[in-house]
C-alpha cells in the first residue's frame, strides 16, 4: 500500500543530491555532452538516453516539487533516488568538503540506508 510507504524527513543528503541533480539538468539543457556509460547488451538503449532519461525525470519532479504540487519533501527524495539510479549507469561528480571529505559518496550512503531501513519498515508494518 502506498500509505505504508512513509518517506523521511529531509536531509542534508538528500538536498545536496537534490542540487547536484539540479546542476546536471542545467549542464543537459545547456547542451553539454553526457558522457557514455557502457553499452546496453540489447542494444535498445543506450547509456547516454539512460542517464538522460534520469535528468529529464530530475528535472519534472524538481518543476513540480517548486511548483507545489508534489511536497517538497517528495521531490527531494525522490530526485535523490534518481541520483542513486544515476551512480549506478555513470558515476556522480565528485563534491568534497572544506576539509576534504568525498560529499557525495557520504550523501550516496545515506540515501541507500534510508531507502532500504524505509522498505524494511514497510515490510515489518505489512506483516503486522
Amino acid at each position: 500500500m502506498a500509505e505504508d510507504r512513509v518517506l523521511p524527513a529531509p536531509s542534508f543528503a538528500q538536498g545536496r543530491l537534490r542540487v547536484l541533480a539540479r546542476s546536471l539538468v542545467a549542464s543537459c539543457v545547456n547542451g553539454d555532452a553526457v558522457p557514455a556509460p557502457p553499452a546496453d547488451p540489447r542494444n535498445v538503449v543506450s547509456g547516454t538516453d539512460a542517464v538522460e532519461a534520469v535528468l529529464v525525470l530530475v528535472g519534472r519532479i524538481d518543476a513540480l516539487g517548486r511548483r507545489g504540487v508534489l511536497p517538497a519533501v517528495e521531490a527531494e527524495m525522490i530526485c535523490a533516488l534518481l541520483m542513486v539510479v544515476h551512480e549506478h549507469l555513470l558515476p556522480l561528480p565528485a563534491v568534497c568538503s572544506p576539509e576534504g571529505d568525498e560529499l557525495v559518496a557520504r550523501d550516496l550512503t545515506t540515501i541507500v540506508s534510508m531507502m532500504v531501513q524505509g522498505e524494511l519498515r514497510a515490510r515489518e508494518a505489512r506483516a503486522a
